[in-house]
């Protein structure tokens, strides 16, 4: 303990250390939408060797030596990029939107004045170089993010789900770019699927009222937002070697021609996961988890004018690997269990814009197929060797349309075709369609930093199988100086998966749909001062769901069932201290959050009030990033603390709390006319015995180092 916090109370001087020998002169200037004239955070702005980001007011300062004013690059996806030979300061620049469907995931961020979604906690991250060059899957992205659990079941390569408010993966809905990724079979997601090298930035969208994604968001949405086309030549290559054999090789060409911008990129890992847990005194290294993945994607943009643009976006991924047991023993040598996956996403879209209006409409298909096979389970005097076919078309259209200058209204839905090919869930189809509208309303508005907003969303689906559900929701954002307060109140579900109505043994196709009533409250306040500035969020929830769906035992085998209700309700909160740049910050997040039973399942039962087991009741996250010149390094550190195995909540049955940190060390530099970058990270920096799902022990310390070559 005594190194422990030795080593952090060193990363701290350096990071105070760093902040206090800023110097310099100070310019700021202003960054808003031209469409809606409002305010843009999370600009990136590359001055000279400075890379800076805008506050939520679309303000960012700028050092400057000598009265002298850079050159600066101004970007953020879903705005054509700009460039500023020369600046004034305070003076109000304006970036171009390439499409509606940015602004629609990420608007309540992107402008807290004017969101066009309901307010809500939403965060937006941008994914890092020394992310994209390590291959970090989604889970490693999200897991210093308030609310979030991620439920891992091993190493690279092995299955890792979410659980956003209390809420199981089933409950949470992944997106990319706006297209529903949860399994139609399952319901939830893998999101060690997506690799942090072919992403751009992930929106994560808590609470229930999202109207965008209305099955399975009960929790929260996730929307993920493909790499940026560029308009010129350029390619990188990623090398990275890890302990326990696991290698990832990636490479991108970004080929323009004319209007039309397109990338291919090619994902390869693999590794052997043969990693030793402790046990005692001894050391047992487990088995049947090695994996070997490639995904392959192309994307092109075709700007026809200044109005309408056509793009389309092609994704394929393969996995072949172990599939692990729950460890039990001190030897593995009989899981042989294997399983291979292979999906497919295609996607076309035509966005359109004029003044006052936009409108986008997006055709996909997704295939899912997965073969399981375990030679040591016998059912019906065979081996079992299950196979699975997962199919899905899908047409949706959004657009806004500014009525007046303090009304916007948005509106959109969508048509989805599902089906499932299954050994064990056979065949069986359906189809969903849904439309909804959100208002803004201006009501009040005395300068730029003081206004009052109200938002009202109504949301119908109808699915072939099942009734029609209609979801209202309502909110109030009120923005005083440099605080904001936002309340919402809204309604949300999640319907039945085809296991959860055909499978079998068990399937049951009288099951109703989880319902949910969710509320939630926040307050936040940014201050800047003379080297940087100084964020606080403060957040509440509450979340009430009926007729939840629960496999439990009956009459020899599991069978799903609507159960009693659930009450998920929390307290998140995130203090940053950064300086103008960014290249100094330190974020605290702490999570405070209880998901209990609420009603009697039966006479007598005892589990009413008890929590949801594997969810933890605080989650404590540390992040620390100090860059100097074309050094950066990055420590984070997560206190978990203890979870119960079961519903029954017995002392004796948990999993205890523990302790994570990673460092990351990166170097950038030129050689010739090569841009370079070399990562070395270490993860469970304090070689730390522990599991998120019981049976599945994550890895004890372990190292990854990585090279980077652009051009």
């Amino acid at each position: 303990m005594v190194f422990k916090k030795s080593l952090l109370y060193c990363f701290l001087l350096i990071y105070l250390g760093s902040s206090l020998s800023m110097a310099g002169n100070r310019q700021s200037i202003r960054i808003h939408d031209i469409w809606t004239m409002q305010p843009l955070p999370e600009v990136i702005i590359i001055a000279g060797k400075d890379t800076l980001r805008s506050d939520r007011r679309g303000r960012v300062w700028i050092d400057t030596l000598n009265s002298a004013c850079p050159t600066l690059i101004l970007q953020k996806s879903g705005y054509f990029s700009r460039e500023l030979s020369s600046w004034k300061q305070n003076k109000i620049y304006y970036l171009v939107p390439l499409d509606a469907v940015d602004e629609i995931t990420v608007i309540a961020q992107r402008s807290s004045e004017v969101p066009l979604a309901l307010p809500a906690n939403i965060t937006r991250i941008s994914i890092h170089n020394s992310d994209r060059l390590s291959g970090c899957a989604l889970n490693r992205i999200l897991t210093m993010s308030n609310g979030l659990v991620i439920k891992s079941y091993g190493g690279s390569g092995q299955l890792q789900t979410i659980s956003m408010r209390g809420m199981s993966a089933q409950q949470t809905q992944i997106m990319l770019d706006g297209i529903p990724l949860n399994s139609p079979q399952l319901g939830s997601a893998d999101l060690g699927m997506y690799d942090a090298g072919s992403l751009e930035s992930v929106v994560i969208y808590r609470g229930g009222n999202s109207i965008l994604a209305g099955n399975g968001a009960i929790g929260g949405t996730i929307n993920l937002h493909p790499r940026l086309l560029q308009n010129s030549l350029h390619y990188s290559l990623n090398l990275m070697t890890a302990s326990f054999g696991n290698r990832r090789l990636s490479f991108r060409l970004n080929l323009p021609w004319g209007a039309i911008r397109q990338s291919v990129q090619m994902i390869r890992s693999y590794g052997k996961n043969d990693y030793s847990i402790r046990k005692g005194n001894h050391l047992y290294t487990l088995q049947n988890r090695d994996f070997s993945r490639i995904q392959w994607i192309h994307q092109l943009q075709w700007s026809v004018n200044k109005s309408w643009q056509i793009s389309s976006y092609l994704s394929s991924f393969k996995h072949r690997g172990g599939s692990p047991k729950p460890y039990s023993t001190n030897s593995e040598v009989t899981n042989r269990a294997r399983m291979a996956q292979d999906y497919t996403l295609a996607k076309a879209k035509i966005a359109f814009r004029s003044q006052g209006k936009q409108f986008m409409i997006q055709a996909y298909t997704r295939n899912e197929w997965m073969e399981y096979s375990d030679p040591l389970l016998i059912i019906n005097y065979k081996s079992l060797h299950s196979l699975h076919l997962n199919q899905t078309l899908g047409t949706l259209f959004r657009g806004r349309w500014l009525v007046t200058p303090s009304l916007l209204v948005m509106g959109g839905g969508s048509w989805i075709q599902e089906e499932v090919h299954s050994t064990e869930a056979g065949l069986h189809g359906r189809q969903h369609a849904n439309a909804y509208v959100n208002t803004d309303w201006l009501l009040w508005q005395s300068r730029p930093a003081h206004s009052l907003h109200f938002n009202f969303s109504l949301r119908g689906d109808r699915y072939s199988n099942t009734n029609s559900l209609l979801l209202p929701a309502a909110g109030l954002s009120l923005e005083w100086g440099d605080f904001r307060f936002f309340q919402t109140i809204g309604r949300n579900y999640r319907i039945p998966t085809f296991n959860d109505l055909y499978w079998v043994p068990g399937g049951n196709p009288q099951l109703k749909p989880e319902a949910s009533t969710n509320a939630e409250s926040g307050i936040q306040w940014q201050r800047l001062f003379a080297p940087g500035q100084v964020t606080l969020h403060v957040d509440g929830y509450y979340n009430r769901i009926k007729n939840l769906i629960r496999w439990t035992p009956a009459s020899g085998y599991w069978q799903p069932r609507n159960i009693a209700g659930v009450l998920s309700k929390g307290v998140e909160i995130k203090a940053a201290l950064s300086s103008s740049d960014e290249r100094q910050k330190l974020v605290v997040n702490y999570t405070y959050g209880l998901s209990e039973k609420t009603r009697a399942e039966f006479p007598g039962d005892r589990t009413v009030g008890h929590q949801l087991p594997l969810l933890p009741r605080e989650m404590i996250h540390l992040s620390l990033i100090n860059a100097w010149h074309t050094i950066r390094s990055e420590f984070r550190l997560s206190r978990i603390s203890f979870r119960y195995k079961s519903l029954v909540n017995r002392a004796d049955e948990i999993l205890p709390a523990f302790n994570s940190a990673d460092w990351d060390l990166s170097i950038s530099g030129h050689w010739m006319n090569y841009r370079m970058q070399i990562l070395f990270r270490i993860n469970n920096l304090f070689n730390e015995q522990y599991e998120w799902i019981s049976g599945y022990p994550m890895p004890l310390r372990n190292f990854a180092l990585g090279l980077g070559i652009y051009r």
